[in-house]
């Protein structure tokens, strides 16, 4: 009968332990997944200010002057564009705002020999190009 308590409260204690070890195991992973889970970043596009067709553009993104030259054949800079919808096909992964935000556009031919540069100001990091469409 001794053994029996015995081996009864090896099981408990090891009822207790799983018990245990299960809820640590799954802090645990809830702590690696918080920490392991990047912060996203606002995406910001630039909002285009003025225009020329033919080849240059200019506007501003988080406070960094930006300026476009190239091969330019259209574009809207007063944020009256709805090319951009619907927003959901230009939002995901790390990207959280459509260019719809700011409504502007710069539209290249393509067919164009030349070099196309966009300069900004200062160094800026994780940059985006949203495409609307390509080769057509």
């Amino acid at each position: 009968m001794f053994f029996v308590k015995r081996e009864l409260r090896i099981i408990r204690s090891s009822t207790k332990l799983a018990k245990v070890l299960s809820a640590l195991s799954f802090s645990f992973i809830a702590v690696m997944s918080f920490i392991t889970t990047p912060a996203l970043a606002v995406t910001t596009w630039t909002d285009w200010t003025s225009a020329t067709v033919g080849g240059s553009a200019s506007g501003s993104v988080g406070g960094v002057e930006v300026s476009y030259s190239g091969d330019l054949d259209s574009f809207v800079v007063n944020g009256t564009s709805a090319m951009w919808l619907p927003n959901s096909s230009f939002i995901g992964g790390t990207v959280n705002a459509s260019p719809s935000a700011v409504g502007d556009y710069l539209g290249l031919n393509g067919n164009g020999t030349g070099t196309n540069t966009i300069n900004f100001a200062s160094p800026v990091v994780d940059r985006l190009i949203a495409i609307w469409s390509l080769g057509s």
